[in-house]
This record gives structure tokens, C-alpha cells and sequence, in this order.
């Protein structure tokens, strides 16, 4: 029987070559247009998710800016901060309300996404439009009561256009809680910082990600992107500056962090045609620390990466180690892009600094994305350095601990009693450092402990010349400014 099969085969062969031929084109054509469209549809989806996640990280910190900029100045000064700001003279809106507002107006003037602001906890003014409107919104509810750190996405048809509907986890930062606990009209009066409170949703329509996949036109969103990130680095680099970038330090899943930054970078990786490798050990485990701003760090390298590399390879890779008994991750970021001089590393890390003009106009850029990411590493108590050779490529590396302290019990350590770390082979080896600034302390104490000096810390002249009578340091480090309480100046 097979023979048979086989000789009719080949026979059809013989005599329909063409027509075989043919029809084999054909399936591999159908295969291609198949493939294509299924890539062409995965980079939808991803620029829709990159596209939408630059929305809601917007909408998030011009909510926190609005809130602490404006409205606790507003209300020292006797200004009414309520929803129904129209029907009081002199009153200004509450943030939950201006948020939605600036949502619906960017949507109506841009790319027609829309912001909503839900919670199954309303006020009673917003119980038309601020409950869990449908089950997608219940459904996301759930999700991300759990997983509050996740983003939780769908695809869906609406009106015969696909939407991405994007939605975080909306948490109750630790200025909120006495307002929502105390306000007579509050449905709910138990929160507790960290808890989610509600959900933010952008509805992004997709129409305009398929047109530029379409086109080739990327450069316009990925301009938008930057502009945006530049604009946040700005706010980012001035609450720093004065002592007010809050930390939400809570635990994450590495893995998943690394494959939530993987897959959002991969697109621009893909438009500058890079190899994106992603390494990092399955048993890495969690980590403590302020989440947001360590995927910031990881995105700004990475997107950095992608936009000075061209037909190269981009590498994420992660790995624990110890410090002074202290568990630690190292994050690298190397790339096989054009690379800098050490002149242009000198300056890298500097606010508003770009290493060269001709870059700046080729490639775009502030100058505030490394200054910043840096600074984050400081404040989370560890170190971003840079290693680079012109024309080579370049390999950002991110040191951080497993584990950063509190705000509060960071502070707590460095006013209490003196902070020995016996990390020096002698007493003779210990460091003092006197700063107002936690940031500058928390760097200073890593680095100096990691080359084995022990360290103590002040953060007044007071307290200096205190720890300095008791210790009998071998260095002082101190910043000539910081406050002198009832001595003379540092």
C-alpha cells in the first residue's frame, strides 16, 4: 500500500512539476504573510503596552507632584481642596478629580486614550462614575489586591477598534491615610500605607500602535516616550534635590520584574534590530526595595542601550552576592554600541550633561536619565558605575542590597547611638561621616564598608563631634554645610 502511495507521489511529481512547485509557493507564501502578521501583531501589543505604561506612570506622578506641590501649600493658606471646586470661589480640585480631568483632556487632544480612576470604595460623590464600572474592572480589582505590583492588561474590541486596557494598582501613600481614616463621608476608615485603595485604568486605543507598525513609523511615539521620561526625570531630580522623593519599599519577585522590564523594552530593541538577551538565574528569589524605582534604573539603562546600539546585542544579566556578610544584586547592562572615551565617562553621571553635542543632536536626550538613575541607586543604599570603550560598547553595572531599609528605620539607626559596622581589620580603620542628607550617608556607608573600613554616621555637627570624641576616627568625611543645631558649623 505504501509503495503504491509513493509511486503516485512521485508520478504527480513527474508530471505536475509545476503545479507542485507552485502550490509549494504558495503554502510558504500563506507561511510568511502568516508569520509577518503574527509579528506585526505581538509589536502591537507590546508598543501598546510600552505606550500605555509611559500614560500611567504620567498620570501617576503629576497626581503625587499636584499633591504635594500645590495642594498641601493650598491648604496652609486656608484654600478649599474639594471635588466640587466650580461651586466654591477661590477652590481648587481635589487630585483624585484634576487627574481624571488632565486624563480626559491629553485623550480628547491626543491619541484617545482614556484614564479612569475606579475603587469599589467610592466617596459618595463619585459613586456614579468611581465604582468598579463592569467585570473587567472587578476582575482587576482582585488581581491586583494580590499581585498590587502588576500591571493587569487585557485586549478587547470596543466599538469594532481593539483597545488595551491597562490598569495598576492604585496605593495608599502614607500622606493619605489620616484624610481617608477622618473624613466623615469615607466608606471605608482601616487603610493602612500600601494598601490598594483603588485601580487606575487607561483604555489605550491600538489603531494608532498598528499604524505605525504599518508605516515604519515609530519615531514619533518613541519622541513622546522620551519627552515624557525627560519630563518625570526633571520632577524626579527636584523632589530629590529637596529631601521629598518618597520610597515604597515592599518585596517583589526578581524574575518577574526582569521579565516585565525584558518585555517592555523589547520593542525598541527590535526597531534598532539588537539581540536582546535576558540572563538571570530561576532560583534568584526576591527582593526589598522600592520596586518603581528599580525598574526605572533598568529601563533607562536598557532603552539607553537600545538607542546607541545598532544591529548589535544587548545583555541583561543578574546574579546575588555578598558584601561584608550583606546580600547584594548585581544588574549589568552591556551593549555593543558605540561605546565613550574616558573623557565622556567623567562626566556621565552629571546633571544636564551630555557627552557630546553631536550625540545629543543625532540621538536626543536631556542629560537627566543617568544623573537620576544613579541617584536612585544612592538613595536605595547602593551603587550604579560604568565601564566603556569607544567604538566597543559600553557595560552599566547596578549594585543594590537584597534587602534596603525603611525610611524610617534608616533614619531611626543613624540618629540613635553611633553606627559601627566592624567591617575594618582595625579601630584605627573607622570612618566618620557626617551629612544631613540620608542618601549621601547610605552611599558613603556602603562604599566604605565594602572596602573594609568600619564607618559611623551623624547627621548633624552635634552628633559629629559627639560620635568623633567617642570613636577617635582615623577620617572625618564631612559636608561643610550641613546644620549645626547648637555648635558652630561643620
Amino acid at each position: 500500500m505504501f509503495e503504491r502511495l509513493s509511486g503516485a507521489f512521485w508520478s504527480l511529481i513527474e508530471r505536475r512539476t509545476i503545479a507542485v512547485f507552485a502550490l509549494l509557493i504558495v503554502v510558504a507564501s500563506a507561511l510568511v504573510l502568516w508569520q509577518s502578521s503574527k509579528i506585526s501583531e505581538n509589536l502591537v501589543e507590546s508598543t501598546s503596552l510600552a505606550n500605555a505604561a509611559l500614560y500611567s506612570e504620567a498620570i501617576e506622578e503629576f497626581r503625587s507632584l499636584y499633591t504635594s506641590e500645590v495642594v498641601d501649600t493650598a491648604r496652609k493658606h486656608g484654600i478649599l481642596v474639594t471635588h466640587d471646586y466650580k461651586d466654591h470661589e477661590g477652590a481648587i480640585p481635589l487630585p483624585a478629580t484634576l487627574s481624571k480631568l488632565l486624563g480626559e483632556r491629553i485623550g480628547q487632544r491626543h491619541s484617545g486614550a482614556k484614564s479612569l480612576l475606579c475603587s469599589p470604595y467610592p466617596f459618595p460623590w463619585r459613586k456614579a462614575d468611581g465604582g468598579l464600572r463592569d467585570d473587567l474592572a472587578r476582575e482587576a480589582w482582585a488581581a491586583l489586591s494580590k499581585a498590587p505590583d502588576r500591571p493587569f492588561t487585557r485586549f478587547e474590541l470596543v466599538a469594532g477598534e481593539p483597545v488595551l486596557r491597562y490598569v495598576t494598582a492604585d496605593r495608599m501613600r502614607e500622606r493619605c491615610v489620616d484624610c481617608h481614616n477622618s473624613h466623615p463621608d469615607s466608606p471605608k476608615r482601616d487603610w493602612q500605607v500600601g494598601d490598594t485603595r483603588g485601580v487606575l485604568e487607561i483604555d489605550f486605543p491600538m489603531k494608532q500602535a498598528s499604524a505605525q507598525t504599518e508605516s515604519g513609523l515609530t519615531r514619533n511615539s518613541l519622541l513622546v516616550g522620551g519627552l515624557v521620561v525627560a519630563g518625570l526625570g526633571i520632577l524626579d531630580l527636584s523632589r530629590f534635590e529637596e529631601g521629598q522623593l518618597e520610597m515604597l519599599i515592599e518585596d517583589f519577585d526578581v524574575t518577574q520584574m526582569t521579565r516585565d522590564v525584558a518585555a517592555t523594552v523589547r520593542p525598541l530593541a527590535e526597531r534598532a534590530k539588537d539581540r536582546l538577551e535576558v540572563v538571570c538565574p530561576p532560583d534568584i528569589g526576591a527582593m526589598r526595595a522600592d520596586l518603581t524605582r528599580v525598574r526605572q534604573v533598568l529601563f533607562h539603562l536598557l532603552s539607553n542601550a537600545c538607542k546607541f546600539t545598532s544591529n548589535g546585542a544587548i545583555t541583561l544579566a543578574l546574579e546575588p552576592f555578598e558584601r561584608v556578610g550583606v546580600g547584594h544584586l548585581r544588574m549589568t547592562v552591556k551593549d555593543t554600541g558605540i561605546g565613550m572615551t574616558p573623557e565622556q565617562t567623567q562626566v556621565l553621571f552629571q546633571d544636564f550633561t551630555q557627552v557630546d553635542p553631536a550625540l545629543t543632536r543625532k540621538y536626543g536626550g536631556v542629560g537627566l536619565g543617568l544623573a537620576i538613575s544613579r541617584k536612585f541607586c544612592h538613595m536605595l543604599g547602593g551603587e550604579l558605575r560604568v565601564e566603556s570603550e569607544y567604538g566597543k560598547g559600553s557595560t552599566f553595572t547596578v549594585e543594590l542590597p537584597r534587602r534596603v531599609k525603611e525610611p524610617e528605620e534608616r533614619a531611626k539607626a543613624e540618629e540613635g547611638a553611633p553606627l559601627h559596622e566592624e567591617a575594618g581589620p582595625a579601630t584605627g580603620d573607622l570612618v566618620l561621616v557626617i551629612d544631613d542628607d540620608p542618601a549621601v550617608r547610605g552611599f558613603m556607608r556602603s562604599v566604605l564598608i565594602s572596602e573594609g573600613y568600619g564607618v559611623a554616621c551623624a547627621s548633624s555637627a552635634e552628633e559629629g563631634l559627639r560620635l568623633a570624641r567617642e570613636t577617635r576616627p582615623a577620617v572625618i568625611l564631612l559636608d561643610t554645610s550641613c546644620p549645626a543645631r547648637t555648635v558652630g558649623p561643620c
